[in-house]
């Protein structure tokens, strides 16, 4: 067998581009529907917004804003452990006046620990992977928009670690970080949601194009001839 002899394999990056402005694909549908399609109760629902519960700056208060009557949706971002895994008997979520105290935690998340002394897991990407607890509350509907009201989460977090040692133990962590609430309008809080999907579809849309584009039209310029491939082999012994 001769080096001619051995079949070329084809690049990669036309698939890989392929897959990628699919993706990107996707992702413009998606931000077409929140953008022209979803009501404004839909979009309120949907609406994510982060907190870190160990933030690197510590004077400056981390700020969200809600509507009267409706549902928040946090992501408190908690450090890292083995695979993300946490546990907690409660972590509350307090909402008061400026000055006031709360009379109930507007939320309290508790999760039991789920895993054992000897975690399976790739030793490279799973060991630090970030944790993030879910929360969610509805704001009092008689809430008078305009305002700004103080919050706090506070309790403890029990997560796993691998130690310096190398061997795998729980660590306690105290959650304690105030943050402000921005009392808004529903119409406000949709209308962020629209300009951050049209944000997303103006940056993904022509990006799809492209890549989907340049991926068929290497397919078209290789692609085999339509016929017979034997007809194409000169025979043996002639």
């Amino acid at each position: 067998m001769t080096i001619d002899s051995v079949p070329k394999q084809k690049p990669s990056w036309p698939m890989l581009m392929l897959g990628a402005g699919l993706i990107a694909a996707v992702l413009t549908l998606a931000a077409l529907n929140n953008a022209f399609s979803l009501g404004d109760e839909t979009l309120i629902q949907s609406y994510l917004q982060r907190l870190n519960a160990f933030p690197k700056n510590t004077q400056q208060v981390q700020v969200f804003v809600a509507a009267p009557g409706k549902q928040v949706n946090l992501e408190i971002q908690a450090g890292k452990s083995i695979k993300g895994l946490w546990a907690s008997e409660g972590l509350s979520i307090n909402i008061s006046e400026t000055g006031s105290n709360p009379a109930e935690p507007a939320a309290v998340i508790s999760q039991e620990k789920t895993w054992d002394e000897n975690i399976q897991h790739n030793a490279i990407f799973e060991r630090r992977d970030a944790i993030y607890i879910p929360a969610e509350f509805i704001l009092a509907s008689d809430t008078v928009v305009g305002r700004n009201l103080q919050g706090t989460i506070q309790g403890n977090l029990v997560y796993p670690i691998i130690a310096a040692n190398g061997i795998q133990e729980d660590a306690t962590n105290s959650i304690s970080v105030p943050f402000v609430i921005r009392v808004v309008p529903p119409a406000e809080i949709a209308q962020a949601v629209r300009s951050k999907a049209k944000t997303t579809l103006w940056i993904t849309s022509p990006i799809a194009l492209i890549l989907i584009a340049i991926s068929v039209a290497y397919f078209r310029k290789h692609r085999r001839p339509k016929g017979n491939p034997r007809l194409d082999r000169p025979e043996s012994g002639k």
